[in-house]
């Protein structure tokens, strides 16, 4: 099989919907942020591209197969009648390609100098992030690549990861830096802050992840005291889903004939930022497959099929009479998760907005368990999420999803439950 039939049969890999949402994301695929250079791509039609890890993400890329489809086509642009949109996309690929680049005219304006921190990562910090991103594949480690990694605003202190030595986690916000992003169209739950040296940046404060101090890449700017508390009541907002104001450094929102291309750039923004978790999660792996190793009997691996459809479950109210009545009631969407070396039982469902999870204890007979007293729930960086009061707790969803493994001890054992990322 040539390259480019692999290129179709790859694609075809991929369901209608998977193939849509990129084609309505990057109708240019070549623009997308996992999309490698042309060299690159044309090394690999060729085969003479050498790189492993390239040809794995090339491989696995919906984009980069598209802007390949594309590639391969441009050859016969004269042979086969094409239609005006084809055309001026094959001849924009055509003209990018021919291009060469042009030396600039010397001129006295001088670079403002740049930010210089040489220090450990710490909030209020601004930092690039890398665009290697480690895998795991068959237990051997590969990488996958963001092409235009995000830059991020650390909010908080960090805490000392339990999965690596050295290993800082912090929780991170997107940002943009306010000459690339159109601050006249800016949301409710976006705000323009000053930075020390005096550029502006947005911050995409609906956006947030766990970020590994290995994933910076650079210090680029810092908040200054004067700018403080408009991050915190912003980042404090975003939480509770209060729409910021304009006082607050806020946007309004995008006017009426801008509201749809905004939409679409925010769906660009989010995932492209998917990758901001990367190293955490990886580190967080590769130490769960070591605890798994040695602790098989205290770590509860939930399997990832009960969360590909996390985020659009529970249509109903879970209210605690209403789910000790039955653990076996499959007409409710919800899960349940085995605990064993206690023998009891589990349920995670939530309230119709998604907002909180619950959590319920269930004994062997099917009731719930309100013996215990009560339980303190963790996430894995120690942090209080919940506790149960009479086999009960609720969890708002956002750090349900967020945690990647809850702790908490139970009739004199640790309990730990390993989430997936979803």
């Amino acid at each position: 099989m040539n390259n480019i039939k692999k290129v179709e049969s790859l694609l075809k890999s991929y369901d209608a919907k998977e193939l849509a949402d990129s084609e309505r994301l990057w109708p240019y695929p070549f623009d997308a942020h996992d999309v490698p250079d042309f060299g690159t791509l044309n090394s690999w039609i060729n085969g003479s591209l050498k790189d492993e890890d390239l040809k794995l993400h090339i491989e696995n890329s919906v984009n980069s197969l598209r802007a390949l489809h594309h590639l391969s086509e441009e050859s016969n642009i004269v042979k086969s009648p094409l239609s005006d949109k084809e055309k001026a996309s094959f001849e924009r690929v055509l003209e990018l390609m021919k291009s060469t680049p042009i030396d600039e005219p010397k001129s006295d304006y001088e670079e403002p100098p740049r930010f210089e921190y040489h220090g450990a990562p710490k909030q209020y910090l601004l930092y690039n992030t890398k665009s290697k991103l480690p895998i795991l594949v068959d237990g051997n480690v590969r990488y996958l690549y963001n092409f235009d990694p995000p830059m991020v605003l650390l909010v908080n202190e960090g805490k000392e990861s339990d999965a690596k030595e050295e290993e800082a986690i912090f929780r991170g916000v997107p940002a943009s830096f306010a000459d690339d992003y159109p601050v006249n169209q800016m949301d409710s739950d976006e705000i323009l802050v000053s930075l020390q040296d005096g550029q502006e940046i947005v911050l995409h404060l609906s956006l947030n992840y766990p970020v590994s101090s290995e994933q910076l890449d650079g210090a680029v700017g810092c908040v200054p005291d004067s700018e403080l508390g408009k991050v915190r009541l912003g980042i404090s907002a975003a939480l509770q889903g209060i729409p910021l104001m304009p006082a607050d450094g806020a946007g309004i929102g995008p006017s009426e004939e801008m509201a749809e291309i905004v939409a679409l750039e925010r769906e660009k923004l989010s995932e492209r930022t998917q990758t901001l978790a990367a190293f955490a999660d990886f580190n967080f792996e590769k130490f769960m497959e070591r605890a798994s190793a040695t602790e098989v009997s205290k770590v509860i691996e939930v399997g990832f099929e009960y969360f590909k459809s996390f985020q659009n479950l529970f249509p109903g109210v879970w209210e605690p009479s209403v789910m000790a009545a039955s653990t076996d009631d499959e007409t409710y969407k919800s899960f349940k998760i085995k605990l064993s070396e206690v023998n009891l039982t589990m349920r995670v469902a939530s309230d119709p907005d998604g907002v909180t999870c619950c959590l319920t204890l269930f004994n062997e007979e099917g009731e719930r368990e309100e013996n215990p007293c009560d339980i303190e729930i963790f996430d894995e960086t120690q942090k209080l999420l919940s506790t149960f009061i009479q086999g009960y707790a609720e969890i708002p969803t956002k750090y349900f999803n967020d945690s990647k493994m809850l702790t908490f001890d139970l009739e004199g054992k640790k309990i730990r439950i390993a989430l997936p990322r979803i």
